[in-house]
């Protein structure tokens, strides 16, 4: 894989030039409280709700290919 890869899609890269097929994610998705970090570096305050994103990606044979786990501003 090439630099060239990241500016296009990585999933399609996946499923052409290695042959791979991108079966499933699962996501849990929650709200929760803002954390230190949280407050800090996008300056939330105590009571601003919070979204996580738990997603896990699966091949068609079962193998984990991706997990990503992210926060967000809830508006």
């Amino acid at each position: 894989m090439d630099e060239s890869v990241l500016y296009t899609s990585i999933y399609k890269y996946m499923e052409i030039q290695l042959q791979l097929t991108i079966k499933s994610a699962h996501k849990i998705i929650r709200t929760a409280k803002p954390n230190d970090m949280d407050k800090k570096y996008l300056h939330f305050e105590e009571t601003d709700p919070v979204l996580e994103v738990d997603q896990i990606a699966f091949l068609d044979n079962g193998t984990i290919f991706e997990y990503s786990f992210s926060r967000h501003p809830f508006y």
